[in-house]
């Protein structure tokens, strides 16, 4: 074989390997599309913003409002952007996310023994307590719902199945919609003979911290009519590898 066919064979062996490189690094990072989200139209529900436009909020769109300077904030203490709850639709009332500092500059403003008041706190590097803020028509006030008793004093037991999901949604577990391309999995809800309910949601396995692959899970928690909430089993339903090492804070 004379050098002019080795270099040539050579050449086509190195196009070669990279052709099947290419292949494989598109076969590898190419993921399906998923999305997390709801079962109802959130459109239904514009009126419900009016109160808080009343009260000297800006509708910002897309379900967000801002209320910086106006007696919620300061009542409430949330901070200035306010945004329609997912769990709130569940069960036809709408709730606005109500989140709140646990600090200010070097300043405590919620204690580790006031958090056991919310639903939950936590977060990255801007740690925040979870509560939810509604317009009582009945008072003409304002309402702030804080934790698991707080939604039952308003709601009664859980006695129903939306009730139960709405709960769950509540405490941030999960959506009650996963969609992976065309294929679309909805919350499930079965109810038991003790008077409990098994809920199936869905979420990703990653919120903060720095992380290459993510993956989609369904969970089941099993609700009881005292709002007692308890994880029962959890499945990976796909694994999305990213194509970078992604870092959230």
């Amino acid at each position: 074989m004379n050098k002019n066919t080795i270099f040539w064979v050579s050449g086509l062996l190195i196009v070669l390997f990279l052709v099947i490189t290419t292949i494989f690094l598109v076969c590898l990072y190419s993921n399906k599309t998923v999305t997390l989200g709801f079962n109802y139209d959130i459109n239904d529900y514009n009126s419900s913003v009016d109160p808080f436009l009343d009260a000297g909020c800006i509708n910002d769109g897309q379900n967000y409002i801002t209320c910086k300077d106006t007696k919620i904030t300061k009542d409430f203490g949330c901070l200035d952007s306010l945004y329609l709850a997912k769990a709130s639709l569940e069960f036809g009332t709408p709730l606005y996310n109500c989140d709140i500092p646990v600090y200010s500059d070097n300043d405590v403003l919620i204690s580790d023994a006031e958090k056991k008041e919310y639903f939950e706190c936590g977060g990255g590097l801007l740690q925040l307590c979870k509560s939810y803020i509604f317009y009582d028509n009945n008072k003409s006030i304002f309402s702030q719902i804080k934790n698991k008793d707080a939604f039952l004093s308003f709601v009664g037991d859980i006695n129903s199945k939306e009730k139960a999901l709405a709960l769950v949604l509540l405490f941030e577990r999960g959506y009650s919609k996963l969609t992976i391309d065309n294929k679309v999995f909805n919350s499930k809800l079965v109810s038991n003979n003790d008077e409990s309910y098994l809920v199936t949601v869905y979420n990703s396995d990653k919120s903060f911290g720095c992380y290459d692959t993510i993956n989609y899970e369904s969970i089941v928690y099993k609700v009881t009519p005292l709002g007692n909430i308890t994880e029962e089993s959890r499945k990976i339903i796909y694994s999305e590898r990213l194509p970078y090492e992604l870092c959230v804070d």
